[in-house]
């Protein structure tokens, strides 16, 4: 019963919004279910044993829990605003406990590993569907059904792709994190397969971050793969799909913008238009905003009141970016950058200890690269955590993406079966 109920909690963890009415998702049920199930059988569970198997894995994730729970004392956020952004981490972070907790040896992370490989692969196909005009899942942002939902129609642009994820840039920076899985896949007909259907998405979510994301990762594992010539395939076959796909705008516009997207964010900040500079100044109006508060943090969800005080990023722009936002009526509070908004909120100490503890999780996967049993997941794993860090600017917020935290959990949970493989094999 209880692999059951975890199924469907990952896998409506993974489902998200698409299966929700309002705020309230099938996600929401099942875990309030795993909940009632876990109470009613505590007497079967090794309590004792459980948190003193995981607890040096989790010790993080406790301290980023409280550290937001405490700032309670000096957040700026309105008080509905302190409990939702808490509510939002307490519940990735139950993700996160989830597969340290059950996940105690390979076979169980393969089977986890192949559960999850479903659930993806058809949002993949799903999205690819989307594409096509006729198509749209009914809680989609264009689809005429979606006030069945309890939700109102937010695009007018039905050929826009958004699968489990409600928005195009969520729905490609999952598309990115999903891509080393791809790449490291030993058959080649699918590492090509769902390396360019993956790139069709994202290209067709219009998310400059996620593209370049996208090429970057598989430069990476062009540069860290033996297989030069069969990975150099990928970006052949890319190429030929991105210049017949879209005639209107060809591979050479989409480079030229990307290559003009890192020019203005990194190097030529002055000229940045558009949301490069709605980027520049999220992060402007943070960091004055930080300084002020002697970098302890502005406290959980701090970081929109932050941007409404001085309302909407869009009053900062150019008169011609403006003028078209205004005309929107879309001012921008979310920072748009995972990083700085956990700098923002949880301040310099919660930022350093992220850092460290991201930096320790890619040291443990890369001692596992050269076990054969772990090695598939160890690289698979090392890469999309490359990405996550790449595609931090891509969403409004990372915070309530589940597949950020389950892609959290997973790499906690190899590491440590990684670690009792090393015990068993030393004794």
């Amino acid at each position: 019963m209880l692999d059951k109920l975890i199924t469907l909690f990952l896998v409506s963890a993974v489902l998200g919004v698409s299966i929700s009415y309002s705020v309230v998702y099938l996600f929401h049920i099942s875990y309030a279910i795993l909940c009632i199930y876990i109470i009613f059988n505590i007497n079967k569970f090794n309590i004792k044993s459980l948190i003193k198997d995981n607890i040096r894995y989790i010790l993080f994730f406790i301290i980023f829990f409280i550290w937001f729970l405490i700032s309670f004392f000096w957040t700026i956020a309105p008080f509905i605003d302190y409990i939702k952004y808490n509510i939002y981490i307490f519940l990735g972070i139950s993700i996160v406990f989830l597969l340290s907790f059950y996940i105690d040896s390979l076979e169980k992370f393969n089977k986890v590993f192949k559960i999850l490989t479903i659930i993806f692969t058809l949002e993949i196909f799903l999205s690819l569907l989307e594409i096509t005009p006729q198509f749209q899942l009914p809680i989609s942002p264009s689809s005429s059904l979606v006030e069945y939902f309890g939700r109102s129609i937010a695009s007018n642009n039905p050929t826009i792709p958004t699968g489990f994820n409600w928005n195009q840039n969520n729905l490609a920076t999952v598309m990115v994190l999903l891509l080393p899985f791809a790449l490291f896949y030993k058959k080649l007909f699918f590492k090509l397969f769902y390396s360019v259907l993956i790139g069709i998405v994202i290209y067709y979510t219009e998310s400059r971050g996620a593209m370049l994301g996208y090429l970057i990762i598989i430069f990476i594992y062009l540069l860290t793969s033996k297989k030069f010539i069969l990975t150099g395939l990928i970006f052949v076959f890319m190429i030929i799909v991105f210049t017949t796909i879209n005639l209107k705008n060809p591979l050479e516009n989409q480079l030229f913008v990307l290559y003009d997207t890192v020019d203005k964010f990194i190097i030529d900040r002055k000229h940045a238009t558009g949301a490069v500079l709605i980027r520049h100044k999220l992060i402007e109006n943070g960091l004055n905003a930080l300084e002020e508060t002697n970098f302890l943090g502005v406290g959980a969800g701090g970081h929109i009141e932050v941007q409404k005080k001085l309302g909407g990023v869009y009053k900062n722009l150019s008169s011609l970016d403006y003028e078209y936002y205004k005309s929107r009526n879309q001012p921008i509070y979310s920072m748009h950058n995972f990083f700085m908004e956990l700098l923002l909120n949880g301040g310099l100490f919660l930022f350093i200890l992220f850092i460290l503890w991201y930096l320790y999780i890619m040291k443990k996967l890369v001692n596992l690269f050269l076990n054969k049993e772990f090695s598939y997941f160890a690289k698979s794993l090392f890469l999309s955590m490359i990405a996550f860090s790449i595609c931090s600017v891509v969403p409004s917020s990372m915070i309530y993406m589940f597949p950020v935290w389950i892609l959290f959990g997973l790499c906690l949970a190899l590491v440590k079966i990684g670690d009792k493989y090393e015990n068993i094999t030393i004794s």
